[in-house]
C-alpha cells in the first residue's frame, strides 16, 4: 500500500519535468529556427555532451585514453565541418570510426568508444545536412522533433496510465506494450497535425514516414536502456533537472535522426548535399 501523501510528491516531479521540458524546447527550436552555423554548432554542443555522458556509463569497458581520444575525435568531426564542409565531416567521422574501432578491438576486444563516437557524430551530421538553409529543411526538422518528443511524452503518460504488458522486460522494465502503443499513435496524430498546419497533405505516405519514424525513436530508447542496464547505471547524467542526462532525452532522436538521413538518400536525395536527404524524403513520402 502507497503512503499517505505519496502521490504529493509526484506533482513537484512532474512540474518540474515540464518546466525543464519547455526550456529545452525552446531552445532547440530557437537554433533549429536560426538553422545555418548556429544550429549546427547547437548539435555539435548537445553531441559532446552526449558523448560525455555516454563515456561515463561505459567507462570500465573503455581501454585507458580512448575517453579523450573520442572527446577529440568529435571536435575534429565537427572542424571538418565548419573548416572544410560537410563532405569533408562525414569522411572524418567514417576515419575516427574505424580507427578508433581498430585499436579498441585489439586492445579490449569490444568497440564501445568507437560506437560512441558514431552515436555523436552521425546525429550532428545528419539533423545538420538535413536542416541546411531553405525552408523544406525547416519543416523536415520540426516534424522530425515534434514526432520523437510526442512519441516520448504519449508513451510516458500512456505506460503510467494503462500499464499492463511489458514491452522488454528483460531491457527496459518500466516500458509497457501500452506506452510503446500510445507513443506511435501520439507520434501520428502530432506529425501529421504538423504536416497539415505546413500545408501538406495527409496522405498514406506521409502516415508510414511518421509511424517509422517513431517506432525507430522508441527502438533508440530501448538500444540506451539496454547500454544503462549492461553497466548498472540508472541515469545517464543529472544535467537536466526533472529529466536526468542529455542522453537521456535524446536516445530516440539519435536514431531517428540517422534514419531520417538514410531514408532521404535512399529516396534519391544527395547523403551529402545540406537539404538533399530532406528535400528527397518530402518529395516520396509528403508532398504530392
Amino acid at each position: 500500500m502507497a503512503p499517505v501523501g505519496s502521490t504529493g510528491g509526484r506533482k513537484p516531479e512532474l512540474a518540474l519535468r515540464v518546466a525543464s521540458a519547455i526550456v529545452l524546447i525552446a531552445v532547440t527550436l530557437a537554433a533549429a529556427w536560426l538553422g545555418g552555423a548556429v544550429f549546427a554548432a547547437f548539435c555539435a554542443a548537445v553531441s559532446a555532451l552526449v558523448l560525455i555522458e555516454y563515456l561515463r556509463i561505459a567507462e570500465q569497458a573503455l581501454p585507458a585514453g580512448m575517453g579523450r581520444a573520442c572527446l577529440m575525435a568529435l571536435g575534429v568531426v565537427a572542424a571538418g565541418w565548419f573548416g572544410l564542409g560537410p563532405t569533408a565531416a562525414v569522411w572524418i567521422t567514417a576515419a575516427c570510426v574505424l580507427g578508433l574501432a581498430g585499436w579498441e578491438v585489439a586492445v579490449r576486444r569490444t568497440f564501445w568508444g568507437a560506437a560512441g563516437l558514431a552515436c555523436t557524430a552521425l546525429p550532428f551530421l545528419a539533423l545538420a545536412l538535413l536542416r541546411a538553409t531553405g525552408p523544406t529543411g525547416a519543416q523536415v526538422i520540426l516534424l522530425l522533433f515534434g514526432l520523437v518528443w510526442a512519441t516520448d511524452t504519449f508513451a510516458y503518460f500512456a505506460g503510467r496510465a494503462i500499464g499492463g504488458p511489458k514491452l522488454a522486460p528483460r531491457i527496459s522494465p518500466n516500458k509497457t506494450v501500452a506506452g510503446f502503443a500510445g507513443g506511435l499513435a501520439g507520434a501520428i496524430v502530432v506529425g501529421l497535425a504538423l504536416l497539415a498546419a505546413l500545408g501538406h497533405g495527409l496522405s498514406g505516405g506521409a502516415i508510414m514516414l511518421v509511424a517509422a519514424l517513431s517506432i525507430v525513436a522508441q527502438l533508440g530508447d530501448l538500444a540506451e536502456s539496454w547500454m544503462k542496464r549492461r553497466f548498472g547505471v540508472k541515469d545517464s547524467g543529472a544535467i537536466i533537472p526533472g529529466h536526468g542526462g542529455m542522453f537521456d532525452r535524446i536516445d530516440g532522436l539519435i536514431l531517428a535522426a540517422v534514419a531520417t538521413w538514410v531514408a532521404g538518400g535512399l529516396a534519391g536525395g544527395g547523403m551529402l548535399v545540406p537539404g538533399g536527404a530532406g528535400e528527397a524524403l518530402f518529395a516520396a513520402f509528403v508532398l504530392p
